[in-house]
């Protein structure tokens, strides 16, 4: 292995690629030997082959260029070398149109052409006379009202044509005519779908041995998935295949395979069209006025000529972008754009072809199939009847469905290797086995944060332990010989679980109950006479299943885990993703069943020493044996001042409402006193009523003197139990 090197060199495989023409392959064409295919829109290959010669011809699609040039490497296994390559400049649109004549870009019709060419040399061929010369320009007849065209002949004659007779126009300066063509095949966009041809040159003796590697776009390769459950048992039989498509213009034929899972970062850069920095232009202004060319009389105004400079760039990316979509073989044969047929059913299955190698067929796009027979990858029959084949089984489709990979793990990479050599013709695509392994899997219930009805899923939840990386593809569960429904499963990494569900069960009814509570207060600091608590605030999520099934089930609630929320109940069984955890419902056969979830999280209020919260922290605080001694004897005191004032609260609120009592019994006596008046046959009455209000006058007093003095008693044991608070420090650990 003499030399590696990355240059501006494209390869024969990309060749076969091209379009209309293309080749057929030679001897010393370089072999596709190694694809590697990834899910992020490229492809990795290797080459192989012989060039007798010193030399190789190379062509390459446009679009594939910006890949190759910045991925590619060569090798020469012999003692040879590549000691140049010839690479024809990319122009771009804009350039290749503004380095034409003024006249060759605005041309027209003829004649805007005979206008546009006016001095050029040109044969006039028209209906009775011809001639040959220069064009001097074209006149309309206004009251013939025709136009004529008139040329110069060699001998200084003058000769007109009628417009309307002409047949033939031959423009006889070679210039002109090449850059008309030019002109055409910029506006046909014929560089964005011609290959690009490089001749390699090579030194050393020959046959050079060349082996080759580089990065170009490839379709992804799909996954898909099948489960199949087996009745009374724990385990299912998961089966998986990817779905290749060859679309490189040429056969892979006894080829190694790689599928690769995962993203790695590609990009595209473009190293094949030069890049002009545009100078400032110094000339002094006379200069520029001096030589300025005279502004045109039609067509575009310099500044729009600038603009399309400008905006080269552009121009080529959005020819290189619908360039893509181009049938990349005959797109263009005739002139005309070729739309491509829709894609077949894809059906496609291994066999033995010559030579031992695997072959996998497959229907062609836009073509007949292989006119071989295919076996497909195994399926569950429809209904059978008596003369029918008997269904497949569990164990035959396992059986019958043969994985030939190899897994292997490269960085955050996950590559599946087929172990025997792959031909896909091409333009088909080709099912390629990866998975058959029995797994944990369970047929199940699953109730989930975002259902908008009310009865749950059927589902399957699968543990991956084959050891692969599962990709996100479509997934079909079977059971007992049946199709249960699909799904589409997302990427699972090995040995983790996840639920596919798979149909909505009817015959399972949930209802949903929330509601919220404090629970027990729990003290975290006293500074300054203000007292910090931590409350717990309690959800409780009530379930109530109504399963009018016969058999019992599982069934698992899907809730999304919460900032500073935990979950306190139930406590086992439980399933732990990023953002989700599952609990399971054991349910009863037809009947009711009920469960409750509890979620906590802790609440920090600033409470008085006086709240129900504060006397359940300190009280708990208390009972704890690590507490300290001299704090506990000052919270103790604290709370008995605070029960002493609050029965004295208690005592003011009575005595209060017994002053109000006897005000009220006051002003009624008075007013009755007023209507008696001084009458002698009421004397006895009113007698009685000022004896009455002098009695409640005592009493009313009395009442007054006691609240007087309890308001007193409580004013000095709540200052005393401020005082007493504010000299406790506390924090607890949290």
């Amino acid at each position: 292995m003499r030399s590696v090197i990355h240059s501006l060199l494209a390869l024969s495989a990309l060749a076969l690629a091209a379009c209309p023409g293309a080749h057929t392959r030679k001897p010393d064409d370089l072999k596709v030997t190694r694809a590697v295919l990834y899910q992020n829109g490229i492809g990795y290959f290797e080459r192989q082959g012989k060039v007798d010669g010193q030399s190789i011809k190379l062509r390459i699609l446009p679009h594939q260029i910006a890949d190759v040039l910045k991925s590619l490497t060569v090798v020469d296994l012999g003692s040879g070398r590549a000691i140049n390559v010839a690479l024809p400049v990319e122009k771009t649109q804009a350039r290749r149109i503004a380095t034409l004549p003024r006249q060759v870009r605005q041309g027209g019709g003829l004649i805007a052409i005979a206008q546009a060419f006016r001095g050029a040399t040109a044969k006039v061929k028209a209906k009775g006379s011809s001639g040959t010369g220069r064009i001097i320009g074209v006149e309309s007849l206004s009251e013939e009202g025709g136009q004529r065209l008139t040329i110069l002949r060699d001998e200084g004659t003058l000769q007109s044509f009628d417009l309307s007779k002409v047949e033939s126009l031959q423009i006889k300066d070679r210039t002109l005519e090449v850059g008309l063509r030019k002109a055409l095949d910029v506006s046909l966009d014929e560089g964005s779908w011609k290959p690009v041809e490089m001749v390699v040159h090579l030194a050393g003796k020959a046959p050079h041995e060349l082996l080759i590697s580089y990065v170009v776009d490839m379709p992804t390769w799909k996954p898909a998935y099948r489960v199949v459950l087996a009745k009374d048992k724990d385990k299912g039989l998961l089966q998986g295949w990817a779905v290749v498509d060859n679309v490189s213009g040429e056969d892979w034929d006894g080829i190694e395979l790689a599928l690769t899972a995962g993203t790695p970062l590609t990009f595209t850069y473009d190293l094949y069209t030069p890049r002009f920095v545009r100078r400032p232009d110094l000339s002094p202004q006379q200069e520029e006025l001096a030589e300025a060319p005279p502004p045109p009389t039609d067509g575009a105004a310099p500044a729009a000529e600038e603009k399309a400079l400008a905006s080269e760039g552009d121009a080529d990316d959005e020819s290189r972008e619908e360039e893509r979509n181009y049938d990349k073989r005959d797109s263009y044969k005739k002139g005309k754009r070729r739309a491509r047929p829709p894609s077949p059913a894809r059906r496609s299955s291994r066999t033995r072809g010559p030579g031992g190698k695997l072959g996998l067929l497959g229907s062609g796009r836009g073509g007949g199939g292989t006119g071989e027979a295919t076996i497909g990858l195994g399926g569950l029959g429809g209904i059978g009847g008596k003369d029918q084949a008997p269904r497949l089984t569990s164990e035959l489709m396992e059986k019958g469905f043969r994985a030939l990979v190899a897994g292997t793990r490269i960085g955050s990479l996950f590559r599946y290797d087929i172990e025997e050599p792959v031909t896909i013709k091409d333009r088909q695509s080709a099912l390629v086995s990866i998975l058959n392994k029995r797994v944990p899997a369970e047929d199940v219930l699953l109730y989930r944060m975002d259902m908008a009805k009310q009865n749950p899923y059927r589902a399957v939840r699968l543990t991956n332990t084959t050891g692969y990386i599962i990709e996100k593809g479509p997934v079909a569960i079977y059971k007992d010989g049946s199709f249960m429904g699909e799904a589409v499963g997302g990427k699972v990494e090995a040995n983790t679980s996840t639920f596919i569900p798979y149909s909505v069960d009817g015959r399972v009814l949930v209802s949903l109950e929330d509601r919220t509570t404090d629970g027990q207060a729990r003290l975290l600091k006293i500074y300054n006479g203000q007292i910090v608590c931590e409350i717990k605030r309690v959800a409780i999520h009530k379930y109530t299943v109504y399963n009018r099934a016969g058999e019992a089930a599982t069934m698992y609630v899907q809730r999304r885990h919460q900032t500073g929320w935990k979950l306190t109940q139930p406590t086992e069984g439980l399933l732990i993703e990023k953002d989700f955890y599952f609990v399971p419902v054991k349910i009863k056969a037809k009947g009711k069943t009920e469960v409750e979830v509890k979620e906590e999280t802790p609440v920090k209020r600033y409470v008085a020493i006086n709240s129900n919260y504060a006397k359940e922290a300190i009280a708990l605080y208390l009972k704890d044996p690590g507490s300290d001694p001299k704090l506990g004897a000052a919270l103790k005191e604290a709370l008995e001042l605070q029960d002493q004032v609050g029965q004295l609260d208690r005592d003011l609120a009575r005595l209060r409402r017994a002053k109000e009592t006897l005000s009220d019994r006051q002003s009624q006596v008075r007013d009755n006193l007023k209507l008696l008046g001084k009458s002698v046959r009421n004397a006895d009455l009113s007698r009685k009523l000022i004896a009455s209000l002098k009695q409640l006058e005592t009493d009313l007093n009395k009442v007054t003197r006691d609240l007087v003095a309890q308001d007193m008693k409580r004013s000095e044991l709540n200052d005393r139990l401020t005082v007493l608070i504010k000299s406790i420090s506390l924090e607890t650990k949290q």
